[in-house]
This record gives C-alpha cells, sequence and structure tokens, in this order.
C-alpha cells in the first residue's frame, strides 16, 4: 500500500529520496570526524603538556568547535535550502492556479453560504472573526515585505560576503604556515583546527553561492507570495464590508421597528389624562431610541472607516520601506529622488493625522463614561417593582413596568453598540498612532535624504510656460474670500478666543508706547555712577523687549488663530504656517531696531556708535518689510506640498529674498557701518571679511540653487540663514549684557579701591601681592567675554546647521573609536561609538574649561568684590575652590565625551587618590589645612601672631603656606600644617587692644601714695595709652632690696606698644628724678667674720 502511494505521489517520493540522500551524505562525515575528535581529545586530556602548550591546545580545540557549529549551521540551511527549492515549482503552480480564481465567484459563493434569518449578534461574530483573519494577513505581509526587500538588497550584500569569504579562504590557504618549535600533539589539533575552518568557509561558501543561484526563484516565489496575501486581505476586506453592510441594513430595520414603537407609545400617552410620571418615562425612552439609533449610525460610520485607515497604514509602511530600498539600491539618482519626491507629496500632514487621533481619543473618553452611565442606569432597574412602589398611588404600576422593561431593552441595547463603538475607536486609535508615527519617520527619512536631492527642475521653457498659472494660483481671491469666511465662522463659534487674541495686541500696542519713554527715563542712570545699577540695564531691556513684541505676537496670533479655522493641509493652515514662521525672526529684528534707538539699550548700555545705530535702524526696517513677506510666500507655499506652488511662488520669491540679503548683508557689514574701527575706512580684521563675504556669497548660493531645481534644499538652507541671524542677534544682546555687568563690576571694584579704608584715613592692612589690578581683571574678563561669544556662536553653528550640511552629518556617523558600554539599562554591555563631533565637543569642552579657570580671578573680583567688602584671603579661598571645581567638572565632562566615563576612571581615581596620599602626605596636609584656615580664619591679613618661636604680621594666606613678616622684616614661611595642629596665639583676631606691664622697684622709703600718682600721671601723659581701660598701679611686693611697683596700661593696637614703651619709661625717670626718687638695684652686703693678717 505504501509502494502505490509512492508510484502515485511523484512529488512525495522524490521528496523522500532527497531526504534520504541527504541522510546519507551526512552519516559519513559523522562518522568520519566524530573519532578523530575524540581521540585527540582524549590524546590531549592524558599528555604531559607544558602550560601555555595546555593553553594552546584548549584556545585551538574550543575554536575548533566554534568552526563546526558554524559548518554544521551552513550546511543544515543548505540542506534546508535545497529542499525547498524541489518544491518551488509545485508552489508556484498552486499560487498561480489559486490567482486565477475569480474574485467575485467567490464572494457570491461565501455570501450564498451566509443564513438569511442569521441575527445581528451571530453576524457580529463573523465580522469579529474576519478581522481577525485579516489582521493575521497583514501581519504575514509585513513579514513578506521585510523578505521581499532584503531580496531585493541580497545580490548586492551576498557578492560582497561571498568576496570576502573567498579572500578569507585565500588568505587562510596562503598563511597557513605552522610552527615548528610547537609539539606534535598541538602541530595536529591546529591542523585539525585549520581543516575544520576550512570546511566551514567552503559550506558557507556553497551557501551563498546556492542562494545566488536560486534568488531570482525565492523572489518570484516572494513577490506571488505577497500577491496571494494580498489577494486574500480583498477577499476578507469584501467580506467584512457585505458583513458590514447586512448588520447595518438589519439593524436599521430593527431599529426603525422600535423607534416606531417608541413613538407610538408616546403619542398614546401624550393624551389629557395620562400621569406626568408615564408621559416623561416616554419621553425618555423615546431619547434613549433615537440615542440608540444616532450611536449604531457612528458604529456604522467607524467601521466604514476603519478598513481605510488600515489600508492607509500598510500603503505608509511599505511606501517606508520601499523608499529604504530603493535609496539603498538607487543611491542619489535622479530618478530615485523624483521617485521619493512623489511619495513626500503624498504623504498626510502628521497635523492632521494628529488632529485625527486626538478627536478618536477624545471621542473614546465621551464613550467610556457614558457606558459606564448606561451601566449604572441598567443596575437601577434590575429590581422593577421596587422601582414601580416608588410611584404615586394614582399612576398605573403596571403600564409603569412596561416602559421600565422597555428602557431597560433599550439600555441593553444601547449598551452592546457603546462597547462596539468604543472597541472600534480603540482600533481606529491604534491604526492612527501607527500611522503618525510612520508618517513622521518617513518624513523626516525623505526630508534628511532629499535635502541635497534635485526637487525640481531648472529654469526652462517648461518653467516659463507655469509662470502664470503659479501666480494666479498664489494670488487666486477665492483661497483668500474662504479662508475669510472660515475666519468669521470660527469667530462667531469662538468669539473668546479671537477678543482675547484682540485686548492681548492692545495691551502690547499700549505698552509700546509706554516703552518708548521709559527706555528714555532709564538711561537717566547712566550719567551718575554710583546710581547706575545693573537693575537699570535689565528694564532697559525688558523695556525694549515690549517694544518689539506687538507685530511678532500678532503674526504668531494670527497664524495660530488661522490654523484653527479650517482642516490641516487647507489654504488656511498653511497661510497659518507661514505667518508663524515669521513671528521669530521678526521679533529678534524689532529687538534689535528698538536697541539702536537714540539713548536705548545699544546706546546708553552697550555703548554703540552712532554709525551703527543708524545702520541698524535704517536696514531692519528693509529686512522686515521686504524680506519676511517673502519668506511667508515660501514657507506657506512649502506648507501647502503642492508642486505648482513649490515650484513658482516659493521659487520667485526665494531668489528675491536672496538677493535682497546678499545686497544687505553686504551693505551693512561694511566698515563704518555695524562694525565701527576708529580712523579706518578699510576692514582690518580678517574674521570681518570672511563674514561679510559669507554674508554676500551664502544668499546668493541658495538663490542660485532654487533656481538650478534644488527648491527643497533652497527653503531649507534659506530658513537656518534666518535662524542664523536670529541666533546672531541674540548673542548680541546677550554678550552685550554680560559685559555691562562687567563694566559695572569694573567701576565699582575701582571706585572701592580708590577710597580710604578707615574712617581716620589710615589705610588698613591689606596684601599687595594678592590683589590683581584693574588691568589684569579688564584682561582677565575681556578674555572670558570672548570664549563666551566664540563658544555661543559656535553652538548656534552646530545647533542651526547641524541637518542642513552634509558635513555635520558625517561627524555624528563617523566613529573615531568604540569603547565599551557598562552602563546600559538592562545590565548587559555592549561597545558604543565615539564619533568625531563627541571628540569636538569634548576638545570644546576642555578648551573652555582650561579659560575659565586661567580667567576665574577677575570674574570673582567683579562678582564678589564689587558689590559686598571681602577680604582677600576669603576671595582667595572662593577662587581657588571654584577653579578646582570647575577643573574636575570640566575634564569629567570632557573625558566623558571621549568614552572614559566615571565607572570606569573611578576605581583609576581611587588608586591614585590613596598612592598620593601616602607619597605626599605632607602637602595634602598642608593643603587642607590652607583650606581650614581660610574658612574658619582664625587670623587674617595684618593680624599679629606667635606660632612657636616666631612672631610677626600675616602678609599672605595660601593653600599651602602662610607668610609672616616678623619685626625684623623677615619672611618666614610657615606650613598651613603647623597652626593646626600646633599652638598659635594671634594678638588681634577680635580686638587689637593689648595691655602693657611695666615693673619697676624703687628704694626702701618711698611714700607708696606718692609712687601711684607719679606712675600714673606718667601714664596719662603719654598719648597712645587709651583712657578706657583706664591704667592701674599695683604695689607688688616688698622686694630684697626695692618695693616693688607694675603698672598696667592699654594701647589700641600692637604697633604702639614699643612707642608706649619708649614714651612711658621715659617719663617715669623724668618724674622720679624730679621727685627725689631712686630707681631701687641690687645690694649685696658682704660681713667678714675675721681678716687676714696684714702681710700674710
Amino acid at each position: 500500500m505504501l509502494f502505490a502511494f509512492l508510484k502515485n505521489c511523484p512529488q512525495t517520493r522524490c521528496r523522500i529520496w532527497i531526504g534520504c540522500l541527504v541522510l546519507m551524505s551526512a552519516i559519513p562525515s559523522a562518522f568520519a570526524a566524530e573519532p578523530s575528535d575524540s581521540e585527540l581529545e582524549a590524546e590531549f586530556t592524558k599528555a604531559d603538556l607544558a602550560d601555555t602548550a595546555r593553553q594552546s591546545g584548549e584556545r585551538l580545540f574550543d575554536e575548533a568547535a566554534g568552526h563546526v557549529q558554524g559548518r554544521l549551521r551552513a550546511e543544515e540551511e543548505l540542506t534546508t535550502l535545497r529542499a525547498a527549492r524541489a518544491g518551488w515549482p509545485d508552489r508556484v503552480r498552486a499560487l498561480e492556479q489559486a490567482m486565477a480564481t475569480d474574485p467575485e465567484s467567490e464572494l457570491d459563493s461565501w455570501t450564498r453560504r451566509l443564513s438569511k434569518r442569521a441575527e445581528v449578534n451571530t453576524l457580529e461574530r463573523l465580522l469579529a472573526g474576519e478581522r481577525a483573519t485579516l489582521e493575521a494577513l497583514r501581519s504575514e505581509e509585513e513579514r513578506l515585505a521585510e523578505s521581499l526587500a532584503a531580496l531585493f538588497l541580497d545580490p548586492v550584500q551576498s557578492a560582497g560576503v561571498a568576496v570576502g569569504l573567498r579572500q578569507r579562504l585565500e588568505e587562510f590557504e596562503a598563511n597557513s604556515v605552522e610552527p615548528d618549535d610547537a609539539p606534535d600533539l598541538i602541530q595536529r589539533i591546529r591542523n585539525h583546527r585549520n581543516q575544520v575552518y576550512r570546511d566551514r568557509l567552503e559550506a558557507e561558501l556553497a551557501l551563498l553561492d546556492l542562494q545566488q543561484q536560486t534568488h531570482d526563484e525565492r523572489q518570484q516565489l516572494t513577490e506571488l507570495e505577497v500577491q496571494r496575501v494580498q489577494r486574500e486581505q480583498q477577499r476578507h476586506e469584501q467580506r467584512i464590508g457585505h458583513l458590514q453592510a447586512l448588520i447595518a441594513t438589519r439593524g436599521e430595520a430593527e431599529l426603525a421597528a422600535l423607534i416606531d414603537t417608541l413613538r407610538g407609545t408616546h403619542k398614546e400617552l401624550s393624551a389629557e389624562g395620562t400621569p406626568a410620571e408615564l408621559l416623561a418615562t416616554a419621553s425618555d425612552n423615546l431619547e434613549l431610541g433615537n440615542e440608540l439609533v444616532d450611536r449604531t449610525r457612528q458604529l456604522t460610520r467607524h467601521r466604514d472607516q476603519l478598513p481605510q485607515l488600515q489600508r492607509q497604514q500598510v500603503d505608509i509602511e511599505n511606501a517606508l520601506r520601499a523608499s529604504t530600498t530603493r535609496m539603498e539600491l538607487g543611491g542619489n539618482s535622479e530618478s530615485v529622488g523624483r521617485w521619493l519626491w512623489s511619495e513626500r507629496r503624498r504623504l498626510v500632514a502628521p497635523a492632521r493625522l494628529n488632529k485625527q487621533l486626538n478627536d478618536v481619543r477624545g471621542d473614546l473618553a465621551e464613550l467610556k463614561l457614558r457606558e459606564v452611565v448606561v451601566a449604572e442606569e441598567i443596575r437601577q432597574l434590575q429590581e422593577r417593582p421596587l422601582v414601580a412602589s416608588t410611584t404615586a398611588e394614582e399612576v398605573d404600576v403596571q403600564r409603569l413596568i412596561s416602559l421600565l422593561e422597555t428602557r431597560r431593552g433599550v439600555l441593553s441595547r444601547l449598551q452592546d453598540v457603546l462597547r462596539r463603538q468604543a472597541s472600534m475607536l480603540e482600533l481606529t486609535d491604534g491604526v492612527v498612532a501607527a500611522q503618525l508615527v510612520s508618517t513622521v519617520e518617513m518624513r523626516a527619512l525623505l526630508d534628511r535624504y532629499l535635502l541635497w536631492t534635485r526637487s525640481h527642475g531648472a529654469l526652462d521653457t517648461v518653467w516659463l510656460g507655469r509662470l502664470f498659472a503659479g501666480l494666479a494660483d498664489l494670488l487666486d481671491p477665492a483661497r483668500y474670500a474662504r479662508t475669510l469666511s472660515l475666519a468669521w465662522r470660527n469667530f462667531l463659534a469662538h468669539p473668546l478666543r479671537w477678543i482675547s487674541t484682540l485686548l492681548v495686541l492692545g495691551s502690547l500696542v499700549w505698552l509700546r508706547r509706554q516703552a518708548v519713554r521709559k527706555i528714555e527715563a532709564e538711561a537717566h542712570f547712566t550719567r551718575h555712577i554710583r546710581e547706575d545699577h545693573y537693575r537699570a540695564t535689565v528694564r532697559t531691556l525688558a523695556w525694549t523687549v515690549a517694544a518689539a513684541l506687538p507685530l511678532p505676537v500678532f503674526f504668531c496670533l494670527t497664524g495660530l488663530l488661522l490654523r484653527q479655522v479650517g482642516q490641516p493641509g487647507n489654504f488656511s493652515d498653511s497661510m497659518g504656517i507661514g505667518l508663524l514662521s515669521m513671528g521669530t525672526p521678526f521679533f529678534f529684528t524689532q529687538l534689535i531696531r528698538f536697541a539702536a534707538i537714540e539713548r536705548g539699550l545699544g546706546h546708553a548700555r552697550f555703548r554703540w556708535r552712532r554709525s551703527r545705530r543708524e545702520s541698524l535702524r535704517r536696514w531692519m526696517p528693509a529686512f522686515n518689510w521686504v524680506v519676511l513677506p517673502l519668506w511667508f510666500v515660501v514657507a506657506m507655499s512649502a506648507a501647502r506640498n503642492l508642486d505648482l506652488a513649490t515650484d513658482v511662488a516659493a521659487r520667485i520669491a526665494m531668489v528675491l529674498a536672496c538677493g535682497c540679503l546678499s545686497f544687505g548683508g553686504w551693505k551693512i557689514l561694511a566698515p563704518g557701518q555695524v562694525w565701527v574701527t576708529r580712523g579706518v575706512e578699510v576692514e582690518p580684521s580678517f574674521w570681518r571679511k570672511v563674514v561679510r563675504v559669507t554674508a554676500l556669497v551664502v544668499p546668493m548660493f541658495i538663490g542660485l540653487l532654487a533656481l538650478a531645481g534644488w527648491v527643497h534644499s533652497a527653503t531649507v538652507l534659506l530658513q537656518a540663514v534666518l535662524a542664523s541671524i536670529s541666533a546672531a542677534v541674540c548673542i548680541t544682546i546677550l554678550t552685550g549684557l554680560l559685559s555691562r555687568w562687567m563694566l559695572l563690576g569694573e567701576r565699582r571694584l575701582a571706585w572701592q579701591r580708590s577710597k580710604p579704608q578707615n574712617e581716620d584715613g589710615s589705610d588698613a592692612p591689606h596684601e599687595a601681592e594678592s590683589e590683581i589690578t584693574l588691568q589684569q581683571v579688564n584682561e582677565q574678563t575681556s578674555r572670558l567675554l570672548r570664549a563666551l561669544r566664540l563658544t555661543l556662536i559656535a553652538v548656534a553653528v552646530v545647533v542651526v546647521w547641524s541637518d542642513v550640511l552634509p558635513a555635520a552629518g558625517l561627524l555624528e556617523d563617523y566613529a573615531l573609536w568604540h569603547v565599551q558600554d557598562v552602563d546600559s539599562p538592562d545590565g548587559s554591555s555592549g561597545l558604543l561609538p565615539v564619533t568625531a563631533m563627541d571628540g569636538l565637543t569634548g576638545a570644546l569642552i576642555l578648551l573652555l574649561t582650561w579659560i575659565s579657570a586661567r580667567n576665574l580671578p577677575g570674574f570673582v573680583e567683579i562678582g564678589l568684590m564689587s558689590r559686598i567688602s571681602i577680604e582677600a584671603s576669603v576671595r582667595y579661598a572662593i577662587t581657588s575652590i571654584l577653579r578646582y571645581a570647575i577643573v574636575i567638572a570640566g575634564v569629567l565632562f570632557g573625558l566623558s565625551m571621549f568614552g572614559m566615563r566615571w565607572s570606569q576612571l573611578q576605581w583609576m581615581a581611587a588608586a591614585l587618590t590613596v598612592g598620593l596620599g601616602f607619597g605626599l602626605q605632607e602637602i595634602f596636609a598642608n593643603f587642607v589645612s590652607g583650606l581650614i584656615l581660610l574658612f574658619e580664619r582664625p587670623f587674617r591679613i595684618g593680624d599679629i601672631i606667635t606660632v612657636g618661636e616666631y612672631t610677626g604680621t600675616v602678609n599672605r594666606i595660601r593653600t599651602r603656606a602662610t607668610t609672616i613678616v616678623d619685626f625684623d622684616n623677615r619672611e618666614i614661611v610657615v606650613p598651613n600644617k603647623t597652626f593646626i595642629t600646633g599652638q598659635l596665639t594671634n594678638w588681634t583676631l577680635t580686638d587689637t587692644v593689648t595691655r602693657m606691664t611695666t615693673r619697676i622697684g624703687v628704694d626702701y622709703g618711698t611714700e607708696p601714695a606718692l609712687m601711684h600718682r607719679l606712675l600714673l600721671q606718667a601714664a596719662m601723659e603719654t598719648p597712645q595709652v587709651m583712657r578706657q581701660p583706664e591704667p592701674r598701679t599695683w604695689f607688688l611686693s616688698f622686694g630684697a632690696s626695692s618695693l616693688d611697683f607694675e603698672l598696667w596700661v592699654y594701647v589700641a593696637s600692637v604697633n604702639d606698644r614699643l612707642v608706649v614703651q619708649d614714651a612711658l619709661h621715659i617719663r617715669i625717670n623724668e618724674l622720679l628724678l624730679e621727685n627725689g626718687i631712686d630707681i631701687a638695684y641690687p645690694h649685696l652686703n658682704v660681713n667678714l667674720r675675721q681678716l687676714p693678717a696684714v702681710g700674710a
């Protein structure tokens, strides 16, 4: 029986024979290779080898195992492909036969199988099944489309891989020279590894060859499979349409009968004498019935729209896939560019999809809320007798129960419709959201690719023939009348929106009138140095902004209103986009214009010269009312996304705008205009010449691009130029504000340094060498300002032009090196590229770190010393810590751009810290002690201290050591650790008043009262002796040869001690001499008991 079956099934017999042959061909190789591997492994395990040889052998075995696995995979794929190839002709014939069937007859046959008396619920279940099948078919189509796209690219990729494999095989054959010093066993293991590697390469080559041979067959089969799936989709879509129509027809009939019944009941109860409660219940039932009809119609409409939306989603995904494939295959060819431009124009506006998505989600939220309310009403109607018992006695209870039963049925059907409608809206939400994502992705992909692809033809006779049609399209009165009509309707529908807009504009116009007078009033403060504060500059800037706002806000608000009066993509929406695009450049040009008025921000605050102000006032209005209206035409035409509008109106407006920009840029940047150098008629700066030539050439180049057909590219470049002008104005204002702040700080600093430090006119102790000069402050702040300006310019260039210039994209795509990623969220590690843009950013960060740390003292002087009185030591501490913080943060951030993450550096930093801590222990101890001294401040500059054997005045405090000048004018450098770990005496820490003690001894017999009076007289007659605390005298003791007295006096400063001591001693001596008092001196009495004999 089996043989009879094989005889009648030649295809099956062929497949079995092929499988047997494949199995027989695999058995010998397995039996031949396995003993060789086992024998080598067993011999390697028992062999007595050195550690190096054993490691080499293990590595070779691991490599051989990997090559064996690769060979087996290739052979398995090769076997599968050969087996599948045998069945391809039958599959192709089957697909062709399936495609030859008539879809109409299939639909008719399926329709006849449907029961004519099937209920709506049964039809709904059939509809859900058809939708599930259709969704599965779409998933299959997506998978097949991806396979087909890969097949389109397969010839190029397979050819490259095959060349690489053959090259590897040839290199392996040429370089397979074995070393002579390896053991024999390792040699054999290496030979085995080489053999399996050779087998793997040959198997992979055989697989690639077969794939290349069968490429056309696989592509044909895949295309037929795609057609088959599309045919199946079409069949199921027809079934879905038929079921929906059938459900709608039967549902409408049932609903019509229900509405007739409800209306009849309501009409019957409307007669006189019917209780009000019965009539109200019947009215509610009729309202619910009407709502049920409306909801059912909405459900039908949503069902009809869903297949179209799904087909649009599939189309956009297929277009995205096809566009990617064409770009990879066709490169920058003109034919590919034309096809991609056609796809670009077919794209639905993302704003329209976004609005549609918001509408669907709003309807879905309302449905969910209504569904909750209906469910609550059904729950309340569960107990009908309970509801009926609550009515009045005269009401017909049975009639009321019947009406409530009818309401319950209507509510149940309404709840079912609401659920189905919510389910349909959820499907619609997913489809529209996916379509929006795909549209945005495809638009971004096409915009990036088509930036430097010609979008239109060059100027020729064909274009001249379209000229009048394009101008007529731009100036069509019907479109503007339609826009006005829509605006009027929107005003009637939403008057508050338009009235609030008018109020905002009116307020801004009033502020503008006030701003001019306020700006002139604020200029008064610049005449008086003590009254000129930075707050006045900020107020002037605020009033300048207020003066510049009305027209830009008018354009923006009008644009927003126009975008809301119609559907996205309409002419009104395009006009709104054009007006919005004018808002930002118009604001910045208005800002620079009002900054240039007399006694304005530029005149009174930034010190702009008259020629610069006059040049800006002369050229900015021309830019506002010539270039920007032309840009409005360009932006509006681009938003319309119509070939005629872009080719004619946008091109003409762009060429005119570029010509005006080129002429105006060359004039305004001429010597003696915006850039002024005293006594020079020819521009001396090379970079200013470069900027002027660039301002002339770039707009001309953009205009030539538009004339040559690169209209889209010229539009993007012109937008970048306008953004660059806005960025230049912004940078000018920001740097002007910072420069003004620094100038005011320098003025305050100079004024403070010129004042006497003490009220008595004496100079307080100061650190002459630690304070930087005003010239140094000016130089450092100028370098900081210059670095900030260059940084802002570089950032603006990157932000504005990175998406425009191909070189910027190359910087993002070109990888300098790769680093290990150990901080991935999923815990896995991989390689992260360090691009050229990352390298440039890191180098810029390190450069800014160096500039900031180098010029920080001047900034601190202006920021701190000019506003509050801070001593030099504290300023030095703040400067040091800020410098260290800037250097550490800048270095870490800069190195992170080079791929050196903190997680990779922390162990090295910890080891380096420990090593430095042991090796440079004393230096670190002094450094930390210096920081403690600078903030704890046990002594200050000018204090007289005693540490160890040294006494002197503190002259300089640094983070490592402190300098003391003793009374011999010697500079003593004391390490800071000494002050923390040792004993310190500060004579002037909290009070400079010190006490002096003078001891004196007089002869016995001197009257003590007289001595007290004379000592106090000497103290009071000395000028430097303080009256409070008052001098004191003490009779201390009866000495061996004197009466001992002590005088206490107080002096205001340590510097007065020697002077007072000298004056006191002189005066005491004079008073004692005048009063006949002798200063006792030591006496020595010698008593002789026995004199020696004379002549002895």
